[in-house]
């Protein structure tokens, strides 16, 4: 697949395109693709979240640092600008337990605090819930064959209620 320029956006300057029922301007757009820089950091840099929705057993730890030494680190540790992660406790946990010096890391500015919580719960809970149909599909994937929704369902992260 080729590579993808801000030349392949010509079609949305100075308007609104669509994305699921919501326009999103260019600057959203590129706001949105924007490029990943990924950094090597000292685990002892980093700082587990306080109230992270998921707690992972030792038993867990151990599955996650087997696979890292089978795989490799592939997946970086997503944190803020102060080194609070925000997704990948699981990954920071393993790599301390196997004495990494460097772990992969995405640093991420341009979340709220409200949103780094809801997207904590998002890498956290997604995986979890009985289907992501949020728009009535029973698919099981989000909306099915249509659009993703226009605003995230963070109710739908913090509730406890399974769908039939």
């Amino acid at each position: 697949m080729a590579k993808r320029t801000g030349r392949d956006l010509e079609p949305f300057r100075g308007k609104p395109a669509q994305r699921g029922d919501s326009a999103a301007t260019h600057a959203e757009i590129q706001q949105l693709i924007a490029p990943i820089k990924v950094s090597y950091v000292d685990p002892s840099a980093l700082t587990a979240a306080p109230r992270n929705a998921r707690q992972h057993s030792e038993r867990q730890v151990t599955q996650i640092a087997a696979s890292i030494n089978e795989f490799g680190f592939i997946v970086p540790i997503v944190t803020d600008e102060q080194g609070t992660v925000l997704a990948g406790h699981g990954r920071l946990a393993a790599a301390r337990q196997l004495g990494l010096p460097k772990v992969p890391v995405v640093k991420i500015g341009h979340l709220n605090d409200a949103q780094k919580r809801a997207f904590r719960l998002a890498d956290n809970r997604l995986a979890e819930l009985p289907t992501a149909d949020w728009q009535g599909s029973s698919r099981g994937s989000i909306g099915g064959s249509q659009a993703a929704p226009s605003v995230f369902p963070v109710a739908a992260l913090t509730s406890n209620a399974k769908k039939p």
